[in-house]
């Protein structure tokens, strides 16, 4: 499980990145947007590009409380 902070600017972006890199193949992998106010664009983007890399990865993936977001992609 992924919990994003209450404000996730670009600062983030690194370590976010990091993390979601480290998920192995045919994982499922929750992203936990409850507690956050502010989700920066670019974290934005870089969850996107993940849930796109995921799908190749056969990774699932489900959003919780993530406006703008599925709640669950297959993986």
């Amino acid at each position: 499980m992924l919990r994003l902070q209450k404000d996730v600017s670009f600062i983030n972006k690194a370590p976010l990145r990091a993390h979601l890199d480290a998920i192995e193949p045919e994982s499922h992998l929750i992203i936990d947007g409850t507690r956050s106010r502010f989700i920066d664009y670019d974290i934005k983007e870089t969850l996107d590009d993940f849930m796109q890399a995921a799908k190749d990865k056969k990774i699932a993936v489900e959003m919780k409380n993530m406006p703008g977001y599925p709640v669950a992609s297959p993986g």
